[in-house]
């Protein structure tokens, strides 16, 4: 591999280094021998707070070492600062590393000034400063190396990032023009396109991708760039080398041209090759459990709260009479995080996210197994702006035979357009126009991530980690999503199935929104056949997050299952709201004068229930617009509404009953209305209906 690469005696200035990117550049110059300044201002990843702890304790680390090394706080905006820490503390300044950088994703037309702002001071004006106050210095010495840092959003764009995308694109001509301008004076400027696992892509890359990705596999590139002669150029970093690797092979690397990624977007379908993604078969993986992880598992998504109930207790102690495996432990067996690896599929890591999950159990799980992982993809679906890969695994026992069956969607943003097939609709497994057959409330623990995280393995530090959360724009971790999935998938075993795998055969969930340890889930289920559809909601925020859900029951299941499921839901669950009382009347009014109805009012009402039972919060839209004879469903609007009355659920009894007038309620403030005041004042239509009952 021929001689280390060295910088003894060299002084190098890396921005934003107080982790991720930063951090490992600091520490690899250090260990190299190099004389490190490393700048943090200590903000979040959205730009918000200040401190020194992020630079001190990376300064502390490389002192330990043996290194040498100052920290910086100041905000690139003051390269003259950052470039003074350098002058005042080691007398040089030889390499500069533009890595600092923040994130303000919103959608073009809900951005505000200060969106586009900030983002231009951190990434584009802060790289300007610092290396304007560092050239002087370089240009005098006739030494000098500049790394700019570009991305993958810059390069191709992306959805939500037009500040961020036009920044990161900005530094790619910034620096071919200082290469140019530097040439003569031993100055060599470059800029790279990382692909990292850092705080900033902790809420939108599995966290598999995350641990591929790590942040040292970027700095060995940028280490040989500050080392040898090398022009302007972008290079596109995400595999991890040694910096003398690169230099050994660099005739073969370099070929990397710098306009053939722009010239391939262009067209749109160089990212994506069905012919072979589809059908591309993954290693296969084992898997190996215990009694333990089962009863883990089991207690990680609620089970046994009641240690003294049976049904409950035969999923988490051994012993117990019928001890037996929770369906949706089958989730937690296939690992696709080499989803990287598929040939004829580009696309960067960032633009990934869990959609949909769908679950078969083909065979009882057993209490204890060893396992193999046997997965390929199903499927690759033109979604237009992005793709819609479906990625299959079949878990099998040692005689060959599949115990379970999981499929996993994961749309890609930025890859669409590649003439594919688009797939089936996404509009399945809609719940009834009908109050549910079955509630089930549940209240999660406030560590209930720290239990999923060990007994999943999913060890995201978005799920654990406060200041991670903050980052991610959290006030506090969340929970995993598949936490969220066992728990109302249990309540449809226990309301449905007996409380009894045999009869649970399969899942399917969409991902709607994220939970928060210590909130209560909200499961509403109703039997259509042999499926029983359900959707899950926080109810602290009125958000659902579980939508599109089903789950297909054994024919063994109990006929009478809804019904007891229902006295069950009574009981366990919080009384029910008087307004459904009302609207239950009010729907059934419909069915015979609905069309009268609809003439004269020709409306949507969202009606926002407050204070029902236990202080719960509930909506019900009343669409008396777009049906013959007008439609009463429960949840939240999915489509524009005309007037959104918020009340209280004593006063929405008293004003159906005309215990209460409607315009005293909205003087007393017992009513809020927004939207519509016309559609308001027909609310009288709907009350004299409801009078008639």
């Amino acid at each position: 591999m021929g001689d280390s690469l060295r910088f003894d005696g060299k002084v190098v200035v890396v921005t934003g280094a107080g982790g991720g990117l930063g951090k490992t550049y600091a520490l690899l110059f250090a260990s190299r021998g190099a004389s490190v300044v490393v700048n943090d201002l200590g903000t979040s990843h959205t730009g918000e707070g200040a401190g020194s702890k992020a630079a001190d304790l990376v300064v502390e680390e490389i002192k330990k070492a043996g290194g040498k090394a100052a920290a910086n706080y100041d905000s690139v905006e003051n390269g003259e600062a950052i470039i003074k820490t350098a002058i005042d503390n080691f007398g040089r300044v030889d390499i500069v590393i533009n890595n600092a950088g923040i994130l303000r994703d919103v959608s073009f037309v809900k951005m505000k000034q200060a969106d586009w702002d900030l983002i231009y001071k951190v990434h584009l004006h802060g790289a300007y400063s610092v290396t304007k106050a560092a050239w002087p210095y370089m240009r005098d010495q006739g030494f000098g190396r500049v790394i700019m840092t570009s991305s993958a959003a810059g390069l191709y764009g992306n959805f939500g990032q037009a500040n961020y995308s036009a920044m990161k694109l900005a530094l790619v001509g910034f620096a071919k023009t200082l290469a140019a301008e530097g040439k003569s004076r031993n100055i060599h400027v470059n800029t790279i396109a990382p692909v990292a696992g850092t705080r900033m892509t902790a809420t939108v890359m599995p966290p598999e991708l995350i641990e591929a990705l790590k942040p040292e596999f970027v700095s060995p590139l940028v280490a040989f760039l500050c080392h040898e002669s090398t022009p302007g150029n972008f290079y596109d970093v995400s595999k991890g080398l040694t910096p003398e690797a690169i230099r050994d092979n660099w005739a073969k690397d370099s070929k990397q041209a710098p306009s053939a990624p722009a010239a391939k977007a262009a067209g749109g379908n160089e990212n994506v090759d069905p012919s072979q993604v589809v059908g591309f078969e993954f290693p296969v993986t084992k898997v190996q459990y215990t009694e333990k992880e089962v009863m883990l598992y089991a207690l990680s998504i609620g089970a046994a709260k009641n240690p003294t109930d049976p049904a409950e207790l035969k999923f988490a102690y051994e012993n117990s009479d019928g001890f037996s495996v929770l369906p949706t432990f089958g989730v937690t067996f296939p690992n696709f995080s080499n989803v990287l690896s598929i040939p004829g599929l580009k696309f960067n890591p960032m633009m990934l996210l869990h959609g949909e999950q769908y679950l078969e159990i083909r065979k009882p799980i057993p209490v204890n197994a060893t396992l193999t992982n046997h997965g390929r993809v199903k499927h690759l679906y033109d979604k237009g702006k992005g793709a819609l890969l479906v990625v299959e695994a079949d878990t099998k026992d040692e005689k060959g035979e599949v115990v379970v069956h999981n499929e996993s969607y994961l749309f890609i943003r930025g890859i669409g357009g590649f003439g594919g097939e688009r797939g089936p609709s996404g509009n399945e497994n809609q719940p009834p126009n009908r109050a549910p057959d079955a509630v089930h409330k549940e209240k999660t623990r406030d560590n209930e991530a720290l239990v999923y995280r060990l007994a999943s393995g999913d060890m995201n530090p978005l799920h654990a980690d406060p200041s991670m959360a903050a980052m991610g724009g959290f006030d506090r971790p969340i929970l995993h999503g598949l936490c969220s999935f066992g728990y109302a998938s249990r309540a449809v075993l226990k309301h449905f199935c007996d409380n009894d795998p045999a009869n649970f055969k399969d899942v399917k969930v969409r991902f709607s929104k994220h939970v928060f340890p210590g909130e209560t889930l909200v499961t509403e289920m109703w039997k259509e056949g042999d499926k029983v559809i359900f959707q899950c909601k926080v109810e602290e925020r009125g958000e659902y997050c579980i939508t599109n859900a089903a789950v297909t029951v054994s024919s063994a299941a109990s006929s009478s299952s809804a019904s007891a499921s229902a006295a069950a839901a009574a009981a366990s669950s919080a009384p029910a709201f008087k307004a459904e009382a009302v609207l239950n009347n009010l729907s059934k009014l419909l069915d015979v004068a609905g069309e009268a109805v609809v003439k004269k009012v020709n409306g949507i009402y969202h009606f926002h229930i407050t204070d029902g039972p236990n202080g719960a919060k509930e909506s019900w839209v009343v669409d008396l617009k777009t049906g013959p004879k007008g439609t009463i469903t429960r949840g939240a609007p999915t489509k524009p509404v005309g007037v959104t009355l918020t009340l209280g659920d004593d006063s929405f009894q008293q004003l159906f009953s005309g215990k209460l007038n409607a315009q005293q309620a909205f003087m007393q403030g017992k009513l809020k209305i927004k939207g519509d005041m016309g559609l308001a004042t027909k609310l009288g239509e709907l009350i004299k209906q409801q009078a008639k009952l």
